[in-house]
């Protein structure tokens, strides 16, 4: 009996974890991949790829992504 409740609790315990580091591991990636697109924007700009006006337009855009996300990990 004793070792059902503590495996019962054990298991509970592994899939709660695994759903919270989940959950950050996400938002790494995504904080990442908005790094890696805001130096890829910049790098267009810089080369004149992209007109000033439109990579001003998607670093702002971008900018307001990290910040709902930021805003998700506090909350």
């Amino acid at each position: 009996m004793n070792t059902a409740l503590t495996m019962a609790a054990v298991s509970i315990a592994l899939v709660a974890g695994i759903s919270i580091l989940r959950g950050f591991v996400r938002r790494v990636r995504r904080l990442r991949r908005l790094e890696r697109a805001e130096n890829r924007v910049s790098e267009a700009m810089a080369d004149g790829r992209l007109a000033t006006a439109a990579g001003e337009a998607i670093l702002q855009h971008l900018d307001g992504l990290r910040r709902a996300c930021a805003r998700w990990r506090e909350g």
